[in-house]
């Protein structure tokens, strides 16, 4: 579904820096799971509408929202909707790469997100080369998701 499908403007298509801003978030995240995984990821991304919501019994775990603040930034917050096969897969990889053989959900979930945090983190420091000033990120979490100017959608693509 396109961004005029659902009446949602998309910024991203035509914003310069904010394009360079999710490059280098992207390039980050498989950098953070290369260092992390010891196997580097085919990631891209493209401008998109906002992440559907999915249907149906169990909705509301198939997608973890979690919403980034920024200190030096406060005007911009970063989203990030991770399905849940996703996370599995990363934190799964990543901890298999540490010598866990069994990986629990819940274990998988929690590892991805500190590869998100990590790679966040970097975000941050792309941020503040481009604002010429300290950008840092601040107190972000979980949340129901959010209402967006612009959204982007990603893949994590493991390399065979």
């Amino acid at each position: 579904m396109s961004a005029g499908e659902t009446g949602m403007p998309n910024r991203l298509g035509s914003a310069g820096p904010a394009r360079a801003l999710v490059g280098a978030w992207v390039e980050n995240l498989a950098q953070v799971f290369e260092s992390m995984a010891g196997e580097r990821p085919e990631v891209r991304w493209e401008p998109a509408a906002a992440p559907a919501i999915p249907e149906g019994e169990g909705r509301e775990q198939e997608l973890l929202w979690w919403e980034q603040p920024f200190q030096g930034a406060p005007e911009a917050k970063a989203w990030v909707a991770t399905p849940r096969s996703t996370r599995e897969f990363a934190g799964g990889q990543t901890l298999r790469a540490a010598g866990i053989d069994t990986v629990e959900p819940a274990a998988a979930r929690n590892t991805w997100l500190e590869i998100l945090s990590q790679s966040l983190s970097a975000m941050a420091g792309a941020a503040a080369s481009a604002l010429g000033r300290e950008v840092v990120c601040a107190g972000g979490g979980e949340r129901a998701s959010g209402r967006f100017e612009a959204a982007a959608e990603s893949s994590l693509i493991p390399r065979r």
